[in-house]
Order: structure tokens, then sequence, then C-alpha cells
């Protein structure tokens, strides 16, 4: 999820409440806040902490709240993880530990140090901009820890996916797709679920596409695919590639666009967006379909 703020560099407590409340009330089983999307680098202490404090009173028990405890060590993931439990979440999420390149076995014993340390059960989020990917191998070991419950692959690979499926099996752990364009196929490969940036501004669709997934209605669910397909032209717009703050901006204006939030400030504040690249993503909400069900 995004990180409202109230103006640039200024997080928006209330409005994440709102936003989470929304989200968690349109059928999402979890909300992912302080990961890519929602800035996380870019945020202090206190404004984490006030950010899953949020969270929390938004989803109210309705949705599980994970909050990303990334950083730069292990020690700076558990404190992450003790305020996460303190503030109201229900699991950390793990990076590889920024701009380092570990080995294989010095990022197993770094996540399992964090695992045995962690207030609460821990899921590995294996993100395409680390130094170090968390190799499916190392996953496998992985799934076996009690305390380490899931994992969302972004690899784009869906491939990968089956081989992560492959070697977890028989554990409790839940493989989640990170991919909205692989996440059909990844239900079809026998993944538990996915955890999409575009599910903060499309909840319904989200909850359609696995709902009727699980059901067996397999042209509902093709169409729930379909439309968040459509959806996923926002990181087609070429702006997108200036920067992630930009990437970041399409979820922020979009949330604007159909009323979840009042402002798409980001927490750069020296980031600007050009009214152009704003029209492109409100066409694609009317492409969509989107932005008609939100008026």
């Amino acid at each position: 999820m995004v990180t409202p703020c109230k103006e640039p560099g200024e997080v928006d407590p209330s409005a994440m409440r709102r936003l989470a409340e929304l989200v968690s009330s349109q059928g999402c089983d979890g909300l992912f806040v302080l990961g890519s999307t929602g800035e996380m680098i870019l945020l202090d202490e206190s404004d984490r902490r006030a950010i899953v404090t949020a969270a929390a009173e938004g989803a109210a028990g309705a949705a599980a709240v994970m909050v990303g405890v990334g950083g730069y060590g292990v020690k700076q993931a558990i404190r992450f993880a003790r305020f996460a439990q303190q503030d109201g979440a229900d699991y950390a999420i793990a990076m590889a530990p920024f701009f380092q390149r570990l080995s294989q076995a010095e990022l197993l014993g770094y996540f399992v140090e964090l695992a045995e340390q962690s207030p609460l059960p821990i899921g590995i989020y294996h993100h395409l901009r680390m130094t170090t990917s968390v190799d499916v191998e190392t996953f496998g070991e992985l799934a076996s820890h009690p305390n380490i419950l899931l994992c969302k692959d972004t690899s784009n690979d869906l491939n990968r996916m089956r081989q992560l499926l492959a070697a977890t099996e028989g554990q409790n752990f839940r493989v989640l797709q990170g991919i909205e364009m692989l996440i059909l196929d990844s239900l079809n490969a026998g993944a538990h679920g996915c955890v999409s940036a575009l599910a903060g501004i499309a909840p319904q669709w989200h909850r359609t596409l696995i709902d009727s997934f699980k059901s067996g209605n397999t042209e509902n669910a093709q169409a729930s695919h379909a439309q968040i397909a459509e959806l996923t032209q926002l990181f087609q717009i070429p702006e997108i590639r200036i920067s992630l703050a930009h990437q970041v901006h399409a979820l922020k204006h979009s949330a604007k666009s159909l009323g979840l939030f009042e402002r798409s400030a980001s927490m750069l504040t020296k980031f600007q967006a050009t009214r152009e690249f704003e029209q492109a993503i409100e066409n694609i909400l009317l492409q969509s379909g989107l932005l008609t069900l939100a008026k």
C-alpha cells in the first residue's frame, strides 16, 4: 500500500487509517504497509510507527497488517519488527539487507536470526531491486522455520514460482505472487494468493479473482484478471521509468482520483509530476473502468 502524505515529506496517518479501513472492507485479507510502494526507505522511525498504528486501527482486525521491516542489518530489522508488534501489526515482512551482497548461507543466517528474535511471524519479500537474490533452495530451508510463514515473490518468473511451490511443499508456508500479470497463472500452479500494489486501488477486483478461482468459476476469474491486466498499463507509462517516485505517484494519483484520499504528495519533498503524466494515469483509470465505477 502507498503511504498517504499531507504535504511532501509529511505522512498522513488519518488518511492511512481511512485507506486501511476501506481496503479491508472491500475484501483484502492483508494490508502490506511500508514496502517499496509505501516508500519505507524515506520514513523515519516516528513516521513508520504512526503509519503502522494507523493501518492497524483502520483494519481493526478485518485484515492482517503486514509491515516491511527491511533495513541495513539484522539489528535494525529486529527493532522494526518489535515496533511493528507494539503498534498492532500481525506480520513482519523482511527483504535481504540493503546495499550488501551476501552469500546464500549468510542470507539464510540473517533471516533465521531475525525470525528467532522477532515477536511477529516473518514473511520474506523477494524483490528484484535488492542486491542479493533469495534462491529457491534457500526458500526451501527457510520454509521449515516455525516463525517464517510466507513469501512474496516479484521475480516475474512463473517457472520460479512453480519451483518455489515445489521446494516449500508440505511446510506451513504460503507462497504469494507479487506480479499482477502472473496472479491467475500462479494460482493455477498452486500459489496461495497475491500481494499486489494495485489491490490498494482496486481491492474488489482482486477479491473477485481470488474468490472466483477458489470456487472454480474460471470465466469470472479470467474476467477479473483481464480487468487487473488493463490496470497494469499504469506501470507502462514512460515516466514510470524515471524513478520509483513516479511509480508510486501513479498509485497515489490513482487513489486521489478514485476518492480514496485527498492528496497525492510524495515523501520526496522535491518530487513534481507533470500534468501530462497525471492525465495519462487518469486515462488508464477510465479505460479500465475503475474510475467509472468509483463515480
